[in-house]
């Protein structure tokens, strides 16, 4: 059951050491080797006052990509993921934005309405990231949101393992 005190808050780039902080730690728990860059749109969820998740929108070579949708062990299945997904739908509504997650979380992001797209039609520094996901085993997708919130076509781009 999700707790009543669980509030998001958001902060760009590096405005605010105990967010960046806090996202740190939830990435270094969580195994997660993402840099955060001073540009990024972080969002991070508190449960009850602690760190529980996080996300942040990254401007890559002029693309946003939503990355690193991390949740402490301990806090998962409790709406927080929702909730981060909620607190990003306004900034993903501002421009068309690409993500790669693993492929069975394909319908947790199409609650914001990203759809699977192949990956051809990803800019190519996702695409050659999304060979680099799959060379180490893990089963991704290749998802989009466009500004008017529609995609086209279909791709899984799948290695070995699903994790």
């Amino acid at each position: 059951m999700r707790d009543a005190t669980c509030g998001i808050r958001i902060i760009q780039g590096e405005n605010d050491p105990v967010l960046l902080r806090d996202l740190t730690r939830i990435y270094d728990v969580c195994g997660y080797g993402g840099k955060i860059e001073a540009d990024d749109t972080l969002f991070v969820a508190y449960l009850s006052g602690i760190a529980a998740g996080g996300v942040r929108l990254c401007n890559e070579e002029g693309v946003i990509v939503l990355r690193g949708m991390e949740i402490l062990p301990g806090y998962r299945r409790q709406g927080l993921g929702l909730g981060l997904l909620a607190a990003c739908k306004p900034a993903l509504s501002e421009q068309t934005v690409y993500c790669l997650p693993y492929a069975h979380l394909v319908d947790f992001y199409a609650t914001v309405g990203f759809s699977p797209i192949d990956i051809a039609c990803a800019p190519y520094f996702l695409q050659a990231r999304a060979a680099g996901y799959v060379k180490t085993g893990k089963k991704i997708v290749a998802m989009c949101r466009s500004k008017n919130g529609l995609s086209k076509g279909v791709e899984s781009v799948s290695g070995g393992r699903s994790q």
